[in-house]
Formats: C-alpha cells, sequence, structure tokens
C-alpha cells in the first residue's frame, strides 16, 4: 500500500497545537502562515481553515513572513 496524500501531515491534537503556535507567531497572521505552509507543509487551503482566512490571504501573508526572514538572514533576493 502507497502513502496518502496526507501522510506526515498534522491532524487532530497536533493540528490543534500548531495552530495555537501559528497564532502567536509574528502579526497578522505571517507568521503563523508561515510556519503552517513553510515549515509544516501544509497547504495554503489547510492553513486557511486553521488560521480562518482566505486560501489567497494565506499566500500574501506567508510571502510576506519569508521576505521579513530573508530581511533578517540578510538573504538579497534579485528581481
Amino acid at each position: 500500500m502507497g502513502a496518502g496524500p496526507h501522510e506526515g501531515r498534522a491532524d487532530g491534537g497536533r493540528r490543534r497545537q500548531l495552530a495555537r503556535g501559528a497564532r502567536a507567531c509574528g502579526s497578522g497572521g505571517q507568521g503563523g502562515a508561515f510556519v503552517l505552509c513553510d515549515l509544516e507543509g501544509l497547504s495554503a487551503r489547510e492553513a486557511g481553515e486553521i488560521l480562518g482566512l482566505s486560501e489567497a490571504a494565506v499566500w500574501k501573508r506567508a510571502s510576506r513572513a519569508r521576505a521579513k526572514v530573508r530581511r533578517a538572514l540578510g538573504v538579497e533576493v534579485k528581481p
């Protein structure tokens, strides 16, 4: 039997724990979107369900958080 599409993803109690941590990160949900999508591997739809946001809002907030992380690390991104 092969691995399912959601194997290894958070569910149940872990998902609730991630939601609490995500809400505590950063301002305006940016940290939460970053943590859930980039670190935990959830889709924008899944992260949006946890954070109570639309998929588009999750993408926007995760993008802003990535920019903050790049600035904090001193990483330049050329257009």
